[in-house]
């Protein structure tokens, strides 16, 4: 019975968009290391993926699906209980976008609302107020005037006004916005919980703003400003026109050499950099990669960032948080002392794998089949999956995925210069294993 609701308890997580499946893997990997090990709500919850208001919606539903109630009281154990005692009890959402009531009068500017997590947000591209031509802010030339007051039937957000989502996550919503002054475009990033978050929640945005400010590389997503409204963190950043480099391989499955190379190249350098500055990324994947219209790539979301001389933690598993597709063996192993700058070398590695051969190097249907042939097995030779490439970016590829991190390029730069070495004709340091 307990392994079903905890499958009902995933499904219905992702159904309602509550946790993305990054996120429900995830937190089923810190289940399964657990000893006792917990139920999958608690995980959720003690994890900050979920609140204690939708672990309760979630547990109706199973109970509704199951036709009784004991899925409900299966759930409602006094671990559940505990962990959801830390979240906020407040009902209120303090902001929810929606379209304006059609009607005669032009409608009003409206106050954004967080979107409750459930709840597909009214600011998606394709929604446009009720009673308004399609000349609403999102329509608008991005050029209007700072001092312009915002038209009718735009959602507003303190200073900006929003134009449409981008993305979502399992902390974050990101929002396309203007900000009226200075007049220009930004990505707005709004705490998913709003003002109901809990103080780990916050804690962990905090760090994310803290982390993100300190580096300043023309290949990481700067940061303009952050701060509170109405019980709601926020902060901005550069807005990117353009496309994350899954989507992009996710479209076209794999990319040319040259073009592979020059993205992953610079994406070390800035890497480097950001290790330079004490950071180390630990969630590096294509979706965390902007590429912008001229093709140049810029890191985005540190929020699972490692500073190094930062004595603070947030969960006794927050080390082993990331992508398990993109992980480093250390990272799955949950070593948080082995976890370092070759963690992020041996993501960038799945990461030009992936853009050169249009697969990853390891892949299952469960996590812990995942880390088995992680830990254990070797990936498939890249010139088998792509007979184009030469034996040096062969090498290049497959150095990076060393298993023993001091087998890896001892850093982002090293592994950076070795893909400059091989674009200007020079011998490659890398060697086969």
């Amino acid at each position: 019975m307990s392994t079903k609701i905890d499958a009902l308890f995933g499904k219905i997580a992702v159904e309602r968009a509550f946790v993305s499946a990054d996120d429900l893997q995830m937190a089923r990997l810190i289940q399964a290391r657990s000893e006792p090990e917990r139920k999958l709500g608690t995980v959720l919850l003690e994890q900050g993926f979920v609140t204690k208001e939708q672990a309760d919606q979630i547990l109706a539903e199973i109970s509704r699906r199951m036709g009784h109630s004991n899925a409900e009281r299966g759930m409602r154990n006094a671990e559940l209980h505990r962990a959801g005692s830390r979240e906020k009890q407040s009902g209120h959402i303090p902001f929810r976008p929606r379209a304006s009531e059609p009607g005669p009068a032009a409608p009003r500017a409206q106050k954004l609302r967080v979107p409750s997590p459930e709840a597909k947000p009214a600011v998606d591209k394709d929604v446009k107020p009720a009673s308004r031509p399609p000349t609403t802010a999102r329509a608008r030339s991005d050029s209007t005037r700072a001092d312009q007051e915002p038209s009718p039937g735009s959602r507003v957000f303190g200073p900006y006004v929003v134009l449409e989502e981008i993305a979502r996550g399992g902390m974050g919503i990101v929002y396309k916005a203007r900000q009226r002054k200075p007049n220009r475009v930004v990505a707005l990033k709004i705490l998913r919980e709003g003002e109901r978050a809990s103080p780990e929640q916050v804690k962990r945005f905090q760090r994310e703003i803290q982390t993100a400010a300190r580096l300043k590389h023309p290949n990481i997503i700067a940061i303009h400003e952050a701060g509170e409204i109405d019980g709601s963190h926020y902060f901005t950043m550069e807005f990117i026109d353009g496309e994350d480099l899954d989507g992009v391989l996710t479209r076209v499955g794999s990319l040319d050499v040259d073009t592979a190379l020059a993205i992953v190249r610079q994406v070390a350098e800035a890497v480097h950099y950001a290790h330079s500055k004490g950071v180390i990324h630990r969630d590096l994947k294509p979706g965390n990669v902007i590429l912008d219209r001229n093709g140049s790539p810029k890191i985005a979301d540190f929020g699972l960032a490692k500073i190094e001389d930062s004595q603070s933690h947030l969960t006794r598993s927050d080390q082993s948080l990331g992508t398990p597709s993109y992980m480093s063996p250390e990272q799955a192993q949950g070593k948080p002392d082995e976890v370092g700058p070759a963690s992020d070398v041996f993501s960038l590695g799945v990461i030009l794998y992936r853009a050169l051969c249009g697969t990853l190097p390891f892949s299952a249907e469960t996590s812990m089949e995942l880390f088995h042939h992680l830990l254990h097995d070797e990936p498939p030779s890249p010139r088998r999956l792509n007979p184009a490439l030469s034996r040096e970016v062969e090498t290049i590829v497959l150095m990076a995925l060393e298993k023993d991190r001091m087998r890896r390029y001892l850093s982002a730069q090293d592994r950076a210069d070795d893909i400059g070495r091989y674009q200007t004709g020079e011998p490659i340091l890398a060697r086969p294993i």
